[in-house]
């Protein structure tokens, strides 16, 4: 009867340790699983990240290049109204400013 008793005991005893085996490799293989669809997922996060970047830069680069072609176009603007100041135009300009910034000359 105890021969009995501790066969059995023996017997779950292995089916116990065979379960938690088997429990243990079931975990280390979702794991596994769950690492991958992961790693996946942070790849995919990555290369969502990179294009959205060089969009980002891309779309940058346009609007300076943008509006570096308005300051130019500004600038060759004003200097051909300067250009098209009269000589004498120029010298009452500098005139009315010396008179302002030179002291009087006394009488």
């Amino acid at each position: 009867m105890e021969q009995d008793i501790l066969a059995e005991v023996f017997t779950a005893e292995k089916e116990v340790q065979e379960r938690l085996a088997a429990e243990q490799r079931s975990s280390e293989e979702l794991l596994a699983r769950v690492k991958r669809e992961l790693a996946e997922q942070l790849a995919a996060a990555e290369e969502g990240l990179q294009v959205e970047s060089g969009k980002v830069l891309a779309d940058a680069q346009e609007a300076a290049a943008q509006r570096a072609v308005a300051i130019l176009a500004e600038a060759v603007s004003r200097a051909e109204r300067l250009d098209r100041i009269s000589d004498e135009a120029l010298q009452e300009v500098v005139a009315k400013i010396l008179t302002r910034i030179l002291p009087e000359e006394p009488s």
